[in-house]
């Protein structure tokens, strides 16, 4: 097993310990052990196929890990959750949110109603309540819209809040799925290659956006990417897998000097 480091004195926000995901024959993961700090920004990185999503799904409750695996969260404030076992809207609700590699978003909704979408479980208001749209549900309203528009400011697309989210650019929709999963206020952000298919400038943008979460909302992250540039310049740590197996986890400093990583994932002429 590979050993985990870690930095300094810091309150974990995720703790996961020998987490297999085993398909027939196959193990998508095997044996994955590592802990997320308060606050910061934690990266995957590993070839297409190495098992990340595969983790994030067993985190999120999509997938149940093999026996033996831990996967402990600690919310806002402070109160720690078993997540193996819960359903995954449970697992939202306790304030851990996700980005998809495949946008999820509802082409035919505008930006707010995609976004009004992200703020279900922090409503209140019942289905009559709702209908009658007066008093409670309309004070529910207002304070949703709230939220929402702070996050509309922050990644600045309050010039698509109206427009039907099939007819932006494709980068303009890899923004609003993570104003989307910001919309549910979490704790834990987990974040599946929210650069990926991007040109030059919408990555430097999303880099800035990410950087904005992190000072504005103090958000702790997960990041998957493939931009080895972009995963060197903003994570404080990474943990590489390959084959579902962990090969390497430290800083972006002793990544680059892990021979199993430059071997395996890097290469050795990367110039990283």
């Amino acid at each position: 097993m590979v050993a985990v480091t870690t930095i300094g004195v810091a309150n974990p926000v995720l703790e996961i310990e020998n987490v297999t995901v085993q398909f027939g024959g196959l193990k998508a993961c095997n044996d994955v052990t590592f802990r997320i700090n308060e606050g910061e920004l934690f990266a995957m990185i590993g070839p297409n196929g190495a098992g990340k999503t595969t983790v994030i799904n067993a985190i999120t409750g999509v997938y149940s890990p093999n026996p033996g695996a831990t996967i402990d969260f600690t919310d806002s404030g402070g109160n720690r959750h078993d997540l193996l076992g819960q359903r995954p809207h449970d697992i939202v609700s306790r304030g851990i949110a996700r980005t998809f590699q495949n946008l999820a978003l509802f082409d035919a909704l505008t930006v707010l109603d995609n976004l009004m979408l992200g703020r279900y479980i922090h409503s209140d208001v019942g289905v009559l309540s709702g209908g009658v749209f007066w008093g409670k549900a309309l004070k529910d309203e207002l304070r949703q819209r709230e939220v929402v528009e702070r996050i509309i400011d922050l990644l600045e697309i309050s010039q698509y809040r109206n427009e039907a989210v099939g007819e932006l650019s494709y980068g303009v929709r890899k923004r609003l799925e993570l104003g989307r999963a910001l919309a549910q206020e979490p704790h834990l952000l987990l974040l599946d290659e929210p650069m990926a298919g991007q040109n030059l400038e919408e990555k430097q943008d999303m880099v800035r956006f990410i950087a904005d979460v992190r000072s504005e909302l103090g958000t702790t992250m997960l990041l998957i990417e493939h931009d080895m540039g972009v995963v060197m310049s903003i994570a404080e740590r990474i943990v590489v897998l390959n084959f579902g197996q962990m090969i390497g986890i430290g800083t972006p400093e002793e990544i680059q000097q892990n021979p199993d990583v430059v071997s395996a994932y890097l290469g050795t002429e990367s110039g990283v």
